[in-house]
């Protein structure tokens, strides 16, 4: 909308939570057309005119103290919110106007010298790392003068991906450190990160936002809208909802448009109200579900001027003038639009490859579904204004031929783009191809795409991507490429933990899978880890026997391994060591023939267990050690952080305090390097119990203490044992420490 009305009560609580340092997780939520979007715009906007902020504002200064960022993520595939990188710059400006400092041109050149605008996950790792090491945040402002036009769509995803990786939390490390020196800097500022459509983001983006309002220092808000009425939205709710709760978010429900608010909007956008009766107000209202979205567009509709509503299920009938009143044309470009999962990389300038024109006819084009609010207002990346545009388009605009005659033109149009920039253009190609004749390559390219995915983390993007798979391989009839799909969808449903969907779908699996087949063979091996997940080890021990069978007749050497490896768990879960070394060993055997050394380094491991729970150390230590010794020679940091600690807890057993003492602290030192905050507290907890029973109090309290306070800060309960060692040591003072 034009204009915002109403809605000042939820406003209002907006910024009284403001005022306060935590919590730090503002949630704006509500149904489709509610009017989300257009409250985070009014946030964006009151925050940068600074009018609610006279208590924040120093008054010799000329700009508001509170920065804000908003885009709206725009699919499941890229998320296209306000790139951290942006806002980092907009901070580092800030402080540079707070400062007065001027900025070190010799680091601008070296950054750019470093072409770090390749990739944002780079980039932001130089940025972080240049600035820590010169002790300079205001050459942001030059920064973000050189990068600014760079990296317009930088994705905050991308960037997160990478920062976030196994191997890169200390870049997050040292990202939250310069936002707290940046705090220090301007201590008059606070921070605002708006983010829209979350329910639409991915896993990674939803984990990150997470990660970092645990982490960021105060007077960083993070605020995110979603919606409550959409399946993304109900799953983002259950996957993500009781995480962000414990987090201590607010939350504030986007609420309906009211008669007296609709009755001032029309004073505003017409002039004047006095021929709309009242009850045609709260009608309006009702028939809309109070959704700003809808009642725009019959605000403009010849039902306004005739006094009238259009009834609920015809809703849409404001949405077919405005789609009708363009040229055909511009109605092209808005049904190949969508059908895609996302915005065009190239924006105007792979419309022209696809359509055959020019791009400032597609411009021209872009302008009029801009004009007539079917699309946002940015030409660079054309998108639809609303989500419900779209819907409406593919629902009502898209007959079965249109859809493969536009994906069939789509995917030769940017045949090209796709060569030479194959992971921006995946997402895009998989998603057209579903909708051709071509089911084989459709197959294999949505298959490659939900394998990328799930690597990532990504698994609600990655099951669309089998989803398309799935229906390419039913198409071709070809039973094995369905099975094969419907194990990868099964083992998406075991990393949420939702088993009893695991198990269906590998039901499904064992159904179509050929008798003997490799597929059989690790559909049935899914199975038994299933019920050796769930305690019924008999059945798990059966499945990964046949599984067994099955890749011996086939000469499986992987599949063999993985059979014996599971099995040993299952003998090691109930006790029986020797029958489990036994079968280690037969696993650790076929490894070691290709040379497979993180699988060897994995039986090495869990034999060096069995070894310690039987009591024998000094054997447990062989083992351990040689498993360190492959994850040094791969540099598997995570995995030295466990061996080193299972070492720890050996030489502890046998009442070497120093030796424990030094392997957790080799255990602490990578865990602090990985930013692994469950990995710290492990180990401070160690070491504080080594030094409890050598006697040192002082020292034992110090490791106890930061581990309790790790655990604080991931926002999980502190374990009841260490509370009462704490307890015990403080003298009743433990849960205050």
């Amino acid at each position: 909308t034009a204009v915002f009305i109403g809605r000042e009560t939820e406003l209002q609580r907006f910024f009284d939570v403001l005022k306060e340092d935590d919590p730090r997780v503002i949630c704006v939520r509500g149904a489709t057309g509610r009017g989300k979007s257009e409250f985070l715009r009014e946030i964006a906007r009151r925050l940068r005119t600074g009018s609610e902020l006279s208590a924040y504002r120093p008054a010799d200064l000329q700009y508001a103290n509170l920065l804000c960022g908003l885009r709206e993520i725009a699919t499941e595939y890229e998320d296209r919110a306000y790139s951290l990188v942006s806002v980092l710059l907009q901070v580092g400006a800030a402080v540079s106007q707070v400062t007065g400092k001027n900025p070190n041109r010799a680091l601008i050149a070296e950054a750019e010298g470093k072409r770090i605008w390749e990739s944002a996950g780079e980039l932001a790792s130089a940025l972080v790392s240049d600035f820590v090491t010169t002790k300079a945040p205001e050459t942001a402002a030059k920064l973000g003068e050189l990068l600014g036009g760079i990296l317009p769509n930088a994705s905050l995803e991308k960037m997160l991906q990478t920062m976030l990786g196994e191997y890169r939390q200390p870049d997050v490390e040292e990202y939250v450190k310069l936002l707290t020196r940046l705090r220090e800097a301007a201590p008059d500022c606070r921070f605002v990160l708006l983010f829209d459509n979350v329910q639409i983001a991915s896993d990674m983006l939803c984990a990150a936002i997470k990660y970092l309002a645990r982490r960021v220092p105060q007077r960083f808000y993070l605020v995110y809208a979603f919606n409550d009425e959409t399946e993304a939205g109900r799953e983002f709710e259950k996957r993500h909802w009781s995480d962000l709760k414990a987090l201590g978010q607010t939350e504030i429900e986007a609420p309906r448009m009211t008669a007296p608010d609709l009755r001032r909007w029309i004073e505003v956008a017409k002039g004047s109200s006095a021929g709309v009766s009242q009850e045609l107000l709260e009608q309006v209202c009702e028939v809309t579900d109070g959704r700003p979205f809808f009642i725009a567009r019959w605000m403009k509709s010849k039902d306004f001027e005739r006094g009238r509503i259009e009834r609920p299920e015809h809703l849409d009938g404001y949405l077919k003038s405005d789609f009708g009143a363009v040229k055909t044309e511009a109605r092209k470009l808005a049904q190949l639009t969508a059908m895609l999962p996302g915005p065009l990389p190239g924006g105007c300038a792979d419309y022209a490859a696809i359509l055959g024109t020019g791009v400032a006819e597609v411009d021209s084009l872009v302008l009029e579904l801009s004009q007539h609010q079917l699309f946002a207002e940015s030409r660079e990346r054309p998108w639809f204004r609303h989500s419900l545009v779209q819907s409406y388009i593919v629902t009502n605009e898209l007959s079965g031929a249109v859809r493969k005659s536009l994906a069939e033109q789509t995917v030769r149009g940017i045949k090209a783009k796709f060569e030479t920039a194959p992971d921006q253009y995946l997402p895009i190609v998989a998603a057209l191809l579903a909708e051709t004749d071509e089911t084989a390559t459709a197959y294999a390219t949505n298959l490659a795409l939900a394998n990328g995915l799930a690597a990532r983390g990504e698994l609600y993007a990655a099951l669309a991507g089998l989803e398309r798979a799935l229906a390419a391989a039913d198409a071709m009839k070809d039973k094995e490429r369905l099975a094969h799909v419907l194990l990868r969808q099964a083992s998406i449903y075991d990393d949420w933990g939702q088993w009893d969907k695991a198990e269906a779908t590998l039901g499904r699996a064992e159904r179509t899978a050929a008798e003997g087949s490799g597929t059989m063979a690790a559909v049935v091996h899914q199975k038994g880890i299933l019920r050796q997940l769930r305690g019924d080890y008999d059945g798990a021990l059966a499945l990964y026997q046949k599984s067994l069978d099955i890749d011996e007749g086939l000469g499986n050497l992987a599949g063999m391994s993985a059979s014996y490896h599971q099995m040993g768990m299952v003998k090691q879960d109930r006790g029986d060591y020797d029958g489990a070394l036994e079968l280690y060993q037969k696993s650790l055997a076929i490894k070691e023939r290709p040379g497979d050394l993180a699988g060897m380094s994995t039986s090495y491991h869990q034999m060096g267990i069995v070894k310690q729970h039987r009591g024998d150390y000094d054997g447990a230590l062989e083992l351990y050690q040689k498993s360190l010794a492959i994850k040094e020679r791969l540099g598997n940091l995570a995995g030295m952080c466990k061996s080193y600690g299972q070492m720890g807890t050996v030489k502890q057993l046998r009442g070497d305090y120093d030796g424990a003492l030094a392997l957790y602290q080799k255990s602490l030192t990578i865990s602090e390097r990985l930013g692994d905050l469950a990995g710290m507290s492990k180990s401070y907890g160690a070491i504080g119990v080594v030094h409890l029973a050598r006697g040192e109090k002082e020292k034992a309290r110090e490791g106890l203490r930061r581990a309790a306070a790790l655990f604080r800060e991931m926002k999980l309960l502190v374990p009841e044992p260490l509370e009462k060692l704490l307890a015990d040591l403080d003298g009743g003072e433990g849960k205050a420490g």
